[in-house]
């Protein structure tokens, strides 16, 4: 493999525990709460980046956070009342209560939601991509919205 003109590769940066600066600041047990919720806001940035509006449940279909993007594309169709999606219509509230019980079961799938106005939004539930074996992850599905078909 070829070098970078100009670049030479630093010898590796030993990292020893006993040394960082950050030793003692940041309690052993408050770590793992901290990088699970890192890891949902990095799939959140990452739907939005690509243009997507996301909403994260945890396991009891409580909304965890909502994007800005996701919001305004709930308008007139769906609403977070309490940290629960509720439909603007009650077939909208039926399908919304099948969906997220089949989504922190796990089951992945495209559903697509209307509005009062007729208007209406698509949606791609996705099981969170971490393990049951993380206590501290709460995230346990990813809801990408889209006005389109996703």
């Amino acid at each position: 493999m070829g070098q970078l003109v100009g670049y030479s590769d630093p010898a590796p940066a030993k990292l020893e525990a006993e040394n960082h600066p950050l030793r003692g600041m940041i309690p052993k047990m408050a770590l793992p709460p901290l990088l699970a919720g890192a890891r949902a806001r990095g799939i959140s940035d990452a739907c939005e980046i690509l243009g997507y509006g996301a909403i994260l449940l945890d396991r009891n279909g409580r909304v965890l956070q909502a994007s800005e993007k996701a919001r305004a594309l709930l308008e007139g169709t769906v609403r977070i009342v309490s940290e629960h999606l509720v439909g603007t219509t009650s077939s909208a509230n039926d399908a919304l209560t099948r969906i997220i019980a089949a989504a922190v079961a796990g089951e992945s799938f495209a559903i697509r939601i209307d509005g009062v106005s007729g208007e209406g939004i698509a949606m791609k539930v996705l099981p969170a991509p971490v393990g049951d074996d993380e206590p501290f992850q709460l995230l346990k599905a990813v809801f990408v919205v889209s006005r389109d078909c996703i």
